[in-house]
């Protein structure tokens, strides 16, 4: 199985998607963990809310939901993500909107991984962890020139 993204209803495409599914994956194996199928969607807001409030029951925007279907070591997820909200994050954090949702990207992944974000220790914990993915992300990248 593999990484696999998908786009409802918008025109965005992340940059290099191989090269992103082939880190993503590489991630995984460096938290020896395997992968089964992992489904990124990317999607709008109105989409993206419906599913908080769905099955989350929460009534808010975010920019990604995780629904980890991992047994063992073997990870399956599906995540989604919010490409609008992803937008402002880059505004705010004054980033590019490929590096936010590089950022995003592998924040969801995490959460299938046994990482959290509840409180500000395992908060800090998470960004580091997203940190140093993002660092390996842009070597490789790098490396491709």
């Amino acid at each position: 199985m593999a990484v696999t993204f998908s786009y409802i209803n918008i025109p965005f495409r992340p940059k290099q998607a191989i090269l992103r599914k082939i880190w993503l994956e590489k991630e995984l194996v460096l938290k020896k963990k395997f992968f089964g199928q992992i489904s990124y969607f990317i999607v709008n807001d109105t989409f993206l809310r419906r599913i908080n409030k769905k099955y989350l029951n929460r009534s808010y925007f975010t920019d990604v939901i995780s629904f980890d279907y991992s047994v063992g070591n073997i990870v399956s997820a599906e995540i989604f993500i919010s490409i609008e909200q992803v937008k402002r994050n880059a505004k705010e954090f004054k980033c590019t909107i490929q590096n936010e949702l590089d950022r995003v990207m592998v924040h969801g992944l995490l959460h299938c991984m046994d990482f959290d974000d509840l409180n500000i220790p395992d908060k800090k914990r998470m960004t580091l962890e997203e940190d140093k993915a993002l660092r390996r992300l842009e070597k490789c990248l790098k490396t491709m020139i």
